[in-house]
This record gives structure tokens, sequence and C-alpha cells, in this order.
């Protein structure tokens, strides 16, 4: 198995970046940047993912974050993610979403409104 296979199974044990059986690359970005506790503990609980990603010095273990950035950012890793929220347009009916299907030809229009500023001078 791969490092970067080995990482995927990994990080999908994390149910805070897996979304619909993927895996999140935003997410997990976000989450190295923040330096969050969670995640780290997982990535330490692998050996082979510790020491590619964690360096020792003086008996601490301190984590690569740049390197694992490197990493997770290469197209080779989750070159089809996309981001932990999925955008849809829709319009409300009396209330109720109404969300048009794929190919429907929906257009969107928008009325434009001319608006006057006054600039104060000082």
């Amino acid at each position: 198995m791969t490092l970067l296979e080995e990482l995927q199974l990994l990080l999908g044990k994390d149910e805070r970046i897996v979304s619909e059986g993927k895996l999140l690359k935003n997410k997990i970005v976000e989450l190295t940047a923040k330096g969050d506790k969670k995640l780290i503990s997982l990535l330490l609980s692998n050996e082979r993912i510790k020491n590619h990603f964690f360096t020792k010095v003086d008996e601490v273990l301190i984590f690569d974050k740049e390197k694992f950035m490197k990493f997770i950012n290469n197209k080779a890793f989750l070159p089809d993610s996309y981001t932990a929220f999925k955008n849809k347009i829709g319009l409300t009916v009396d209330g109720e979403l109404y969300l048009p299907k794929q190919g429907s030809g929906l257009i969107l229009a928008i009325q434009r409104l001319h608006t006057r500023r006054r600039a104060g001078r000082s």
C-alpha cells in the first residue's frame, strides 16, 4: 500500500472530513492550518504516517505542517475533491424550497436597480 493510499484510509476515519464517502480536501487543509488536535492524534496513530510527517527533536514529536499541506495539495491526492458545502441555487415558493432539475433551463433574472449616491467632500 502506498503512503497516499494509507493516508486516505486513515483520514477516512474522521467523520468531520468525509462526506458521501469522499474526503473533503478543503476541510483537511482547514483543520491542518488550525493545528486540530484530533487530526494530529489521528496522524500519530499510524506509524508510517507519523514517521513521514513528524520529526523527533529531543524526545518531542514536531508536526511538519508544511510538508503535510504540500502532500494534501498535490493533485494526486483527491484529484476530484470538492468543498464541504455543496452549491445549490434554488427558489422558495410559498415558503417551500424549489430546486429545479438539472438541465431544466431555469433562468434567474435580477432587475437592476439604479440608485443615486451623494458623495460628501471634506
